[in-house]
This record gives structure tokens, sequence and C-alpha cells, in this order.
């Protein structure tokens, strides 16, 4: 790990930051696949740290040259390229930080350094994933395929708020609204985590397959998700948000296989579902309109918990051995 100025030359490592960091990289190796530990490992010794003033340019490689990163007005902490080969595709990661970032902020943005990965593809041409985020590029560098932004932001801040030890959005999230489904599609354990492993850290369609598979009363496809959503928004965005948060319901009470299992997972609903009814963490983005549609999603939950209960209980007296002697 580097640690920089904001005009790229080196200088001595901040304590307080370096513990920050080296905890995401611990939480981050806890829920990454195996074959992710490694890489999680590789990213943090390679990873530029920028400390940044409060002005807006810093430097990063490009091509081998150094050149201006324009860090976003406003923003605390910035995940970007350290370094870059357009021929090959081969990255390197940087997080540029203001003095006033945050733990939750800096995690979001080393979070996003280590689900990266970059490389070549067959025909040539190349790709860049951030977690969920997935950029394709033909031969001459133009995308062909882009996707996922809205729900890795979700994912990433979600996670972020778990490796602070906490639930829902960091304070201020300009997309709190979309990080209660990450909540609730990764559920309470986020080790060994098919939704985290598959969609965040892989490329693999198994988790949308066994999505599929899994919902019975929600009429949503996994690529729903993947383009995202505003709780705050159109009446068609209401509705398909609506949609979206009921499927998240219904898939993990449905995986669950026991009757203390499908409680504890709608323990866990209820408790999600009710930070964001009460305020979303500070963020104060519900209006009773929306703490209402809250409200209509823990009487679905609860539903949804009692007709889980009840397939348990019908599928055991089905599959009952039969020990009567005639």
């Amino acid at each position: 790990m580097i640690f920089r100025k904001p005009d790229y030359s080196e200088t001595s490592e901040a304590p307080e930051v370096v513990a920050i960091l080296q905890a995401a990289k611990e939480f981050a190796q806890k829920i990454s696949p195996d074959g992710w530990k490694e890489k999680v490992d590789e990213i943090y010794r390679e990873l530029t740290v920028v400390l940044c003033d409060n002005s807006r340019t810093c430097k990063r490689m490009a091509d081998g040259m150094l050149s201006d990163i324009r860090v976003p007005s406003g923003t605390a902490a910035y995940k970007f390229f350290a370094s870059s080969d357009s021929r090959t595709y081969k990255t390197t990661q940087g997080i540029a930080i203001r003095p006033q970032a945050s733990a939750h902020v800096i995690t979001h943005e080393v979070l996003h350094a280590f689900s990266s990965d970059s490389g070549m593809t067959e025909d040539g041409g190349g790709y860049v994933k951030t977690g969920a985020r997935y950029a394709e590029f033909d031969k001459d560098g133009n995308v062909i395929a882009e996707t996922n932004n809205s729900l890795n932001e979700a994912i990433t801040d979600a996670l972020a708020s778990r490796a602070c030890g906490r639930l829902g959005p960091g304070t201020g999230s300009s997309y709190a609204s979309q990080v209660i489904m990450a909540d609730l599609l990764m559920g309470e354990n986020i080790e060994n985590n098919a939704f985290v492993q598959d969609v965040y850290f892989g490329k693999s369609q198994k988790f949308a397959e066994d999505f599929a598979k899994t919902l019975k009363t929600s009429k949503v496809k996994f690529a729903d998700y993947l383009q995202g959503f505003n709780v705050i928004g159109s009446e068609e965005d209401t509705q398909k948000s609506d949609e979206l948060l009921k499927g998240a319901v219904e898939y993990n009470l449905r995986k669950a296989q026991t009757p203390e299992e499908i409680d504890k997972v709608y323990a866990f609903q209820q408790k999600v579902i009710n930070i964001y009814k009460d305020g979303g963490l500070e963020t104060n983005f519900m209006d009773d309109e929306d703490i209402a549609r809250m409200e209509s999603l823990l009487q679905f939950a609860d539903k949804m918990q009692k007709q889980c209960k009840s397939n348990l209980t019908a599928q055991k007296l089905i599959t009952r051995p039969n020990t009567h002697e005639s």
C-alpha cells in the first residue's frame, strides 16, 4: 500500500486510515469466495491511497503517464484506477480520501476496490468489473455492455454498514432508498452468502437462476434488480420497487429449511424494514406515503412467513413414513 499526496508524490502513512483499510480488508476476505481472498490481499498490497485536501484534483497513472483525476464536489472519498493500461486492461486500485471522510465512506470506497477485476476477453477486447457493476469493451475500446451500477452501489453501501457494525445506508447516502433492497436480498448472514459471492464478487448466473426457481408469488426477475429503482419517484418506480422488495422478502423466507430458520429470517426482515420505516438512520428520505408502503411490506412478510411455515408442515405430512400395519 502506497500513500501519496494529491500531486502523487509519496507521503507517510496515516495510522487512522490504515486501521480502517485493514479492517475493511479483513471484512472483504471474510465474505468473499475462497478464490477471491488472495486477490483482496494483492489489491491491498498494491493499493494507492491519496490523502487529499479539499481541492478537487488529484493525480493517477494512465498508460504509464500521470494525469489528473477530478474528485466530485462534496465527495469525501473516491475510488479510482491508480494505474490502467488500455492495451491489456490491467489496472491497480486507488482511493482518494479527504480529511472529513468517515469510516463508513472509506470502507464503501475500498470495498469497490476489493471487488474489482479486469482483463482481456477472448476476442481481443476487455472487461472491467467492480462489484456487481460490469463493463465490457470491444477490441477498439468501445463499450459493448454495461450493467448493474445501481445495484452495485446499494450492495456496497449495505456491506460498508455491516463492516461498521450496523444496518442501513450511510448517513446522507444518495441511494439510501435502494440499500433496503440489498439488505433484504443478502439476509442476515453474509458469510458464505450466495448473493454476495456470486453477484458482488462473481460473474455467474447461478444466483439469478436460483432466484427464478424459488419465487412463487412475486412477479419479478433478477434482471430487474440489476437495473435498480428509486423508492421515491414516479408511480411506475413505486410499483416496481414494491415488487422488488416483495421478491427479496419472499426469496429468503422460501430458502429457510426449518420453522425456526423461517422465524429468524422473518425477524431480520422486520428489523431491516423498521429501520427504513423509522427514517433510514437519519437520512429522512421516507414520507408518510412511503412509511405506509413499508407497513404494507411488513404485512407481506408476515403473510409469507405463515405460508412458508405451513408449506413445511404440509411437506412433512406428505413425506412422513406410513407405519400403519394392516
